[in-house]
């Protein structure tokens, strides 16, 4: 899931679900609307090691 310059990728599809709800919640307003971009990736073992850390959007 992306928005704006954040990615966040994570194999559980909860914790994607649980973030996306914080951020409706808390940071949507009808005056400034947010937007997400979802997609599945395939990756290797090596490429999964090499993420950055997700600190949030």
């Amino acid at each position: 899931m992306s928005m704006g310059d954040g990615k966040l990728v994570d194999p559980d599809i909860q914790n994607i679900i649980d973030t996306l709800q914080v951020e409706l919640e808390e940071n949507c307003t009808e005056s400034d609307p947010l937007s997400f971009d979802f997609g599945v990736k395939y990756l290797t073992q090596e490429e999964l090691d090499q993420l950055e850390e997700f600190y949030g959007f």
